[in-house]
Order: C-alpha cells, then sequence, then structure tokens
C-alpha cells in the first residue's frame, strides 16, 4: 500500500510538472459493514469553465481504490505523453 501511495504522488508530480493541475483528496471513514478504516479518494483536475468564465475544479475520479487512482493517473500522462509527441 505505502508503495501504490507513492506512486501516485511520482505519477501526479509528473503531472503538474506537464502543467496539469491534478489534486488528490483524501477521505477516510469507518465501515459499518467491516468495522475498519475506508480511504477514498477523489481527483480533481482544475480547468477553464466556459460557463462561470474561470479556472474551476473538476472532479474527474472518484473511488475507494488506490490501485484505480495509479491507473487514472498513469493513463492521463501517458496521453499527454503521446500528444506532445504528434
Amino acid at each position: 500500500m505505502a508503495k501504490l501511495k507513492q506512486v501516485m504522488k511520482r505519477l501526479q508530480m509528473a503531472l503538474i510538472s506537464k502543467n496539469v493541475n491534478i489534486k488528490v483528496n483524501t477521505r477516510q471513514f469507518k465501515s459499518d459493514d467491516t468495522g475498519r478504516m475506508l480511504t477514498c479518494y477523489s481527483v480533481t483536475e482544475r480547468k477553464w469553465s466556459e460557463a462561470k468564465r474561470k479556472m474551476t475544479d473538476q472532479e474527474v475520479l472518484k473511488t475507494c481504490s488506490t490501485v484505480e487512482v495509479v491507473k487514472f493517473l498513469a493513463k492521463r500522462l501517458e496521453e499527454l505523453q503521446n500528444e506532445s509527441e504528434s
């Protein structure tokens, strides 16, 4: 688990270095079913909103899986690298 969090932070830093403002927010709560603490992740990206005519944070992923967050960030970074190559 700790290694995945390190990978998540490295991917986030790589995206930030490419001028993509990504935030990974966490929220913990106790599950009534299992009686353990669960961590949920909310990934937001800062984008221009035409309706509001300003930069806003738009939620792009909401999950309780660290693996899904890492996969999403890796995919987003790969998309950016493919755009810069073309």
